[in-house]
């Protein structure tokens, strides 16, 4: 059991780990022609080039720059120029883009550690419980010859 509650713990740690940092390419590569246009120069000043400690923190500022920007987009009436993406979505793929550290850099082995570990645990669990207990059902083996 101990090894299926480690790989359940690596497995909850893993949105803590490592950090968010977004540069000009990530933002390029991750937001369409008008996307890019309308949140360039905000994300410039408040996000670009800067670390976050976790993807919660960067969606959370990403999410309040976004509203932001669309709803002075809404007041002026710029249908054309208004995003209708769900913020949520594209803040997603930015901190997919921007994400760095021990998780980005060795994926398989934090795949193999969650899953495998919980596998082998479960595994060694349920067999070890089988071989001791025997098969299900009453348990009278014995019981009419013993005195």
């Amino acid at each position: 059991m101990a090894i299926f509650l480690v790989g359940l713990a690596i497995f909850t740690a893993i949105p803590f780990l490592g950090s968010v940092k977004l540069t000009e390419e990530g933002l390029k590569h991750s937001l369409t022609a008008q996307e890019y246009l309308n949140l360039e120069s905000p994300l410039r000043l408040q996000m670009l080039d800067k670390e976050f400690g976790s993807t919660f923190t960067f969606s959370r500022q990403f999410i309040a720059t976004f509203n932001e920007v669309n709803e002075a987009l809404k007041k002026e009436e710029a249908w054309e120029k208004v995003m209708w993406t769900p913020p949520g979505d594209m803040a997603l793929k930015l901190s997919q883009t921007a994400s760095q550290g021990m998780v980005v850099n060795h994926k398989w082995l934090f795949l193999l550690l969650t899953f495998g570990l919980g596998i082998l645990g479960a595994l060694i669990y349920i067999i070890s419980t089988l071989v001791l207990q025997g098969q299900p059902g009453i348990k009278h083996d014995g019981i009419y010859h013993d005195a």
